[in-house]
């Protein structure tokens, strides 16, 4: 498994939540051939109640990845193969520069 964090991000905690992302995160952007980079975590600004404020909620850079949007598809096909678990966001008003991950619940 190999993930880059972007400098300055910042984890409250590392639990099996984070661990089944990043399993999932690693499958599919090797498939790619892309090394996944995370560029906000606990850190940053987000909107009030956003899960990245208690440790559900991840988000990765899309610049240079071969298809943002077929792998943020397949990432959230794989997150999801057990129940309707994750939300996976890209693409939309709000996430058109990264991918956002977070737990749905």
């Amino acid at each position: 498994m190999n993930i880059v964090c972007k400098q300055g991000v910042w984890f409250s905690k590392v639990d099996d939540l984070f661990f089944e992302f990043a399993e999932a995160l690693t499958e599919v952007w090797e498939k790619w051939g892309d090394t996944p980079t995370l560029t906000s975590a606990a850190d940053g600004k987000h909107m009030e109640g956003s899960k990245h404020y208690i440790a559900e909620a991840w988000d990765l850079r899309v610049w240079g990845l071969h298809n943002p949007l077929a792998m943020s598809d397949a990432l959230r096909a794989r997150l999801n193969q057990d129940g309707e678990k994750w939300i996976v966001l890209y693409g939309d008003a709000h996430h058109k520069d990264h991918i956002h991950v977070q737990t749905n619940g």
